[in-house]
């Protein structure tokens, strides 16, 4: 396994030597796994610094970009993606599908149960 390691930057200490920081970020970490890493809700997010939709570490979900890729544009302000199996992790074109926000309400609320006060129970 190779890594890309860039040049030292050279840095002056407030004491008046100087000392030496490399760049391992991203590529450059010893610990690169490629770049995907799971959420504790099981969604895969994937490295992607320059997306204008990434958090504050450069990681968007996986598949709000494949969808944005198979789309070729970014998701609206009132898109989003459903999994029909419920598998988050399960982020295959055929599983995945683009809907509202209103009508991915009602697609869950469809699926849950109401207790005799009218209130939806687990």
């Amino acid at each position: 396994m190779t890594f890309e390691i860039k040049k030292a930057t050279r840095i002056k200490s407030r004491w008046g030597g100087f000392f030496y920081r490399r760049d391992y970020s991203g590529k450059n970490n010893p610990k690169w796994r490629g770049g995907a890493t799971i959420d504790g809700k099981g969604r895969v997010y994937v490295y992607r610094p320059s997306h204008p939709h990434a958090n504050k570490w450069g990681y968007v979900y996986r598949y709000r970009a494949k969808m944005e890729k198979k789309l070729g544009r970014l998701l609206r302000s009132n898109e989003v993606i459903h999994h029909k199996d419920g598998n988050c992790s399960n982020d295959r074109l055929s599983n995945l599908e683009l809907m509202t926000f209103s009508k991915h309400a009602k697609v869950h609320c469809a699926t849950k149960r109401r207790n005799k006060y009218g209130r939806f129970s687990n």
